[in-house]
């Protein structure tokens, strides 16, 4: 029974991610590994790695961190989208990490999911038509590119950055969640906020506010607004 309590104990630890985090390098230093993934246009983060993803005309995927942790990642492609995590599989000796950064390259993007703190920056795309982004479990995304539409879906305390003109934002927001869209100009804007959330837009034509449980909208721009608040959310010009 006590060998019992204690596999459940330790399963009950991993199975939920909480990992130890470990500051400087690592006995042998970093190391660095590239993979063959290709014919990718959706990506999806599910750990605390520090990501970058850029426009090339060719696909490459590459990492550099401890030795251990890069044995232990798995990284895969199914259905046009790349999946980049941890092996999920029960091991006892892996609950301590190094920092892990991971590199990825694709010449098309239109999906990212980032969860588990992760930190991603996506830049170098032209003008992407469309890309639908998830951010869960305080993770921040930035990204430095231009978009038509922006499809968003931000919860869990993550955090959302624009750096360049997106035409249309349609953005879910929850828990304590932020957009910070004051770079970026919009012409039309569809927000859905709750749960303390914040988000501060451009907008020039229309904007569009749902919010409740005290969330707040800054916003600059002269836009048509629409807006249904509730639970001492807010609306105001910057």
């Amino acid at each position: 029974m006590k060998y019992l309590a204690l596999f459940f104990a330790i399963f009950t630890l991993t199975s939920c991610e909480e990992i130890l985090f470990l500051d400087g390098e690592p006995k042998g230093g970093f190391e660095t590994k590239t993979f063959d993934e290709k014919d990718f246009d959706k990506i999806e983060i599910n750990n605390a790695f520090f990501v970058t993803v850029k426009y090339a005309p060719v696909y490459k995927v590459s990492v550099k961190g401890a030795q251990d942790d890069i044995d232990d990642l798995e990284i895969t492609v199914k259905n046009n989208k790349l999946s980049v995590e941890y092996d999920k599989r029960f091991n006892l000796k892996r609950i301590r990490r190094y920092k892990m950064e991971v590199e990825i390259e694709t010449p098309n993007l239109k999906a990212i999911n980032c969860a588990s703190a992760s930190n991603t920056e996506i830049f170098g795309f032209d003008n992407l038509t469309q890309l639908d982004v998830e951010i869960s479990g305080a993770s921040k995304l930035k990204i430095d590119s231009k978009i038509k539409t922006l499809n968003a879906g931000i919860s869990g305390a993550s955090e959302l950055k624009l750096k360049k003109d997106v035409e249309t934002i349609d953005a879910q927001l929850s828990g304590a969640s932020t957009l910070d869209g004051f770079s970026a100009f919009s012409k039309n804007v569809y927000l859905e906020l709750s749960g303390a959330s914040k988000a501060e837009i451009y907008a020039t034509e229309t904007l569009d506010v749902e919010a409740s449980g005290a969330s707040k909208v800054l916003y600059k721009g002269n836009p048509k607004i629409t807006e249904e608040l509730s639970g001492g959310s807010k609306i105001s010009k910057d």
